[in-house]
């Protein structure tokens, strides 16, 4: 947020400066959050904030490489909505590799140090969710669920709280045949 001549606050557009396609999907969540940012203050307090055009979030010491090489056009040829499928494309769902994801997450372990059982279970997502953006398959839970609630159990601690909750898993799993 940028101080408007003291008085107002106004959400400061993220700068694309990168080169990768992970980049490409972090700019775009970057720049959905500033949008809605901007949405709501307009909503709120009846004015007007203009939301900045994706094309002028760009660095431009790279518009001419992005230009030349991923779209083959001059700059004033890209449309704002070329931009917006450039960067979304990057959020596109990969081919998942459940086995290597799996392994990767084994590590997951639920901190029995939090004493606030509601902290343990939100540090535990906040912890999963976490390693699915590090391993590229923050998809993982709307494509395999099953998968996700598997990892997460796994990752239960204590040993005792975790054989209730697979109980309980087992129950609502038979309740629905």
């Amino acid at each position: 947020m940028e101080n408007l001549m003291g008085v107002q606050q106004v959400p400061l557009a993220p700068m694309y400066k990168g080169s990768t396609e992970r980049e490409r999907g972090e700019f775009m969540d970057e720049y959905l959050a500033y949008s809605r940012c901007v949405e709501v203050l307009n909503r709120g307090m009846g004015g007007t904030i203009f939301l900045m055009p994706l094309a002028a979030c760009i660095d431009q010491k790279i518009v001419p490489r992005v230009c030349a090489h991923d779209f083959g056009k001059s700059f004033e040829e890209i449309t704002e909505n070329d931009w917006r499928d450039y960067f979304l494309s990057a959020r596109e769902v990969q081919e998942l590799d459940l086995d290597s994801a799996a392994k990767a997450m084994a590590s997951l372990k639920m901190d029995t140090k939090i004493r606030d059982a509601e902290s343990r279970v939100g540090r535990l997502l906040a912890d999963f969710y976490d390693k699915l953006e590090q391993l590229d398959v923050a998809h993982l839970p709307e494509q395999e669920p099953k998968q996700s609630v598997k990892i997460l159990t796994a990752a239960i601690r204590p040993s005792q709280l975790k054989a209730t909750v697979e109980r309980q898993l087992t129950r609502e799993a038979n309740k629905a045949y």
